[in-house]
């Protein structure tokens, strides 16, 4: 049987605001972090993270709506999770680590570091308004174009 496409592949895009707070989550920046090395089916992905599969399957759902992720099902129960068109991978140079940039509605981004997934920077477009919570949980605003 042939992969399809779930509901869940609909494009979503999500303002500055709401991709901040969907990262906040740990589990959800390691789902964002693995899938940006590849596709992985959800079973997979919580055998790596070493997590139930059902907190995978809800944060995966999460961010499919936001088209941080795509889902595409194999057969009646697997189903295969890569970056969606919101998120996309940039590698380094150097070789090592890279950034994931998640995309919003609004024209800003935010960039996951590879080599330190507590690491978050927004970046936004000239005259966007600031973010009001960072990823790791901490209120203030970020300079405009900061990385």
């Amino acid at each position: 049987m042939s992969p399809r496409r779930n509901d869940s592949a609909r494009i979503a895009f999500v303002t500055l605001t709401d991709a901040i707070d969907l990262i906040h989550a740990a589990l959800r920046r390691e789902i964002l972090l693995v899938l940006a090395h590849g596709p992985m089916d959800v079973s997979s992905l919580a055998a790596h993270l070493e997590v139930e599969v059902s907190h995978v399957s809800h944060n995966v759902r999460r961010l499919a709506q936001a088209g941080y992720i795509v889902i595409v099902r194999e057969g009646q129960r697997r189903r295969i999770c890569s970056l969606g068109p919101a998120a996309s991978f940039r590698a380094r140079e150097e070789g090592r680590g890279g950034v994931l940039v998640l995309a919003t509605d609004d024209g800003n981004a935010v960039h996951l570091h590879l080599n330190d997934p507590t690491l978050a920077s927004v970046v936004r477009r000239p005259n966007a308004t600031p973010a009001t919570r960072d990823p790791a949980g901490s209120s203030h605003p970020h300079p405009e174009g900061a990385p």
